[in-house]
Order: C-alpha cells, then structure tokens, then sequence
C-alpha cells in the first residue's frame, strides 16, 4: 500500500512541476516578446499552482501520519515535501515576472542591457535537469546544476553594470531599468531554488545531505 501512495505521490509531483515548467518559460517569453496577455495568463496560473502546493504537502503528510515510513520511504516524503516548497517558490518568482510586464505595459520598448535569453535558458535547462535526475532516480543529471548556477551569478554580477551605465545615459526611463534588474533578480533567484532541489535529490538518492557544504559545488 506504500508503494501504491508512493507512486501517487510521484505522479502528482511531476504534473506540478509541469506547471511550474511551463509558468517559468510563459514568463520568459512574455518578456521576450513584451506579451501582456501571456504574462496575464502567468499571473492568473500562480494561485492554481499554490493550491496543488497545499494539496500536495497534505498528501505527504497523510501518508507519514498513516504509513509511519522508514528509512528510504522516510527519506523519500521529506524531500518531497522540501522540493515542493522550492517549486512553489519558482513559480512565485515567475508570476512576479509576469506581473512586472504587464506592469510596463504602455513603456516604451527598450533593449534589456544585459543577455536575458542566455540567463533564462541556463535555468530552464537546470530545471530540466534535475527533473530527470528525479524521473531516472540517477544523480548524474544534476552534477551540471552548480556550474550553471554560477554562471547565472556571473551574468546577474555584469547587469547590474549595464543597468547602471544605461540609467545615467537615460536616466527618464529608471523604472524601466529598475524593471529589468528584477527580472535578473527573479532568475538568480530561480537558480537558488532549483539548486535546493538538486541537493534534495541527491539525500533523496543517496541518502546525504550536501546542504552548506563543498560537496554541493561538486556533487559525485
């Protein structure tokens, strides 16, 4: 009967994460293209996405309640229960994306002064990858997660450069600028969230917490 609740756990997570997928690229497109009504449909999603949150910590929490699990069965519901939260934290930041366009809706269109497609692909592709780590139970797919992270970081470093140098070059368009510098924000952020994850799954698979240590910026 675990198992059975077990794979029901499973399959409930991956359809959220799903959603969470696809609000994070629906966001980054709406900045792309400055779509008003994608980022609208973001937005409205967000409250969708926390209530299967809220379900889905329930439902871990029956089955510790019910089942008393042990050991890996332990192991699997708590990191279940902490990647949940990092997944709802992602597609926060990414309706908080969303709203910000929608927020400039009537600006004028101006260049992000920073390679914002290059960042939003970098943390799409950590996403991907730790979800196939999770589906394969194989920790292989997420030893790319710390190298990623770091190359975000970077590149969130170099834009507040740009943005700086833009704001005293056109210093009527600060909200704009302003604008821009939290959709970076919003990436590093990402980042950070799905980083946890990696370091959830890799306890879940192997049963160590990496958590605050150096292991985490070089998983085997």
């Amino acid at each position: 009967m675990l198992e059975q609740q077990k794979q029901y756990l499973t399959t409930q997570f991956l359809e959220l994460a799903g959603h969470v997928e696809d609000a994070m690229m629906n966001a980054f497109n709406a900045v792309l293209t400055n779509d008003s009504e994608l980022a609208g449909k973001v937005a409205q999603g967000d409250n969708i996405i926390d209530s299967r949150e809220v379900m889905f910590e329930e439902e871990c929490l029956k089955v510790l309640a019910l089942y008393q699990p042990v050991a890996r069965d332990l192991r699997f519901i708590i990191a279940l229960l902490k990647i949940n939260n990092d997944m709802e934290r992602i597609a926060d930041l990414a309706g908080n994306m969303a709203s910000r366009v929608i927020a400039l809706e009537g600006e004028e269109r101006l260049p992000i002064p920073f390679d914002f497609k290059s960042m939003s692909e970098t943390v799409q592709n950590m996403l991907k990858n730790v979800m196939s780590s999770f589906t394969h139970y194989d920790p292989a797919f997420v030893t790319s997660i710390f190298e990623d992270e770091s190359k975000i970081d970077s590149m969130h470093r170099t834009m507040y450069r740009n943005i700086k140098e833009e704001i005293m070059k056109n210093p009527g368009k600060i909200n704009v600028y302003i604008t821009y510098i939290s959709y970076s924000r919003y990436i590093e952020r990402m980042a950070d969230h799905i980083v946890n994850i990696a370091e959830d799954i890799h306890y879940l698979i192997g049963g160590k917490i990496i958590r605050h240590s150096d292991v985490s910026r070089g998983v085997k």
